[in-house]
């Protein structure tokens, strides 16, 4: 189970660095390396990341349902953040 976890974190991770970088390609920022430096680097880290985990169970069993939750609320938070600093900037 905790394979396909990673799978689906690694997966949404990636699709949320495409997306950013997608878009910080359409404003115009050709010149700038942000967008191809998260192209190269987040994807590294984050198979640097799985391995590490699958490999030495860095995170104990029992901290993950906090660990769960605590990512959850970071992400919502981000996302309400992202919203409102987009809508009051219209």
């Amino acid at each position: 189970m905790q394979a396909v976890q990673l799978l689906l974190i690694s997966v949404g991770l990636l699709l949320a660095v495409a997306i950013v970088a997608a878009r910080l390609d359409a404003l115009e920022l050709v010149e700038h390396r942000g967008p191809k430096v998260l192209l190269g680097i987040v994807p590294g880290v984050i198979g640097a990341v799985l391995i590490l985990v699958e490999r030495l169970d860095v995170i104990p069993d029992e901290a993950e349902g906090d660990l769960w939750a605590m990512a959850m609320i970071a992400i919502s938070t981000v996302a309400i953040l992202g919203t409102s600093v987009r809508l009051a900037r219209r």
